[in-house]
């Protein structure tokens, strides 16, 4: 009885691992990112368009908020933040290179 019950197992296997072989060639879903309105009209104008060119199996829906979001409880993907202070239970990776804040302003001023 174990053996025929059994006995459909690796084909079952065989067949979910050839179904999951679509995602290995190209990736493909919707991407839920949240950001803030100074990122979103510098950094992400400029490489969104290039990644979804190269991805265009992929659909990213942007909330543009200057409000800091709750990336994991607000159900977002993924968040673009400045600085490296993150949430509990998340990971930050550097996508940009640092920068600077200056104050600049007359002398009169």
């Amino acid at each position: 009885m174990l053996l025929d019950r059994l006995a459909p197992a690796p084909a079952e296997i065989d067949e979910g691992l050839s179904d999951l072989s679509v995602f290995r060639h190209a990736p493909e879903g919707i991407v839920r990112l949240t950001t803030l309105h100074r990122i979103a009209s510098t950094f992400l104008a400029q490489r969104l368009p290039v990644f979804l060119a190269a991805h265009p199996g992929i659909t990213v829906q942007v909330t543009v908020d200057d409000k800091l979001q709750d990336i994991v409880a607000d159900g977002f993907d993924a968040g673009l933040r400045f600085g490296e202070d993150v949430e509990k239970d998340t990971v930050a990776v550097r996508v940009g290179p640092p920068f600077r804040h200056l104050v600049v302003a007359a002398p009169d001023y």
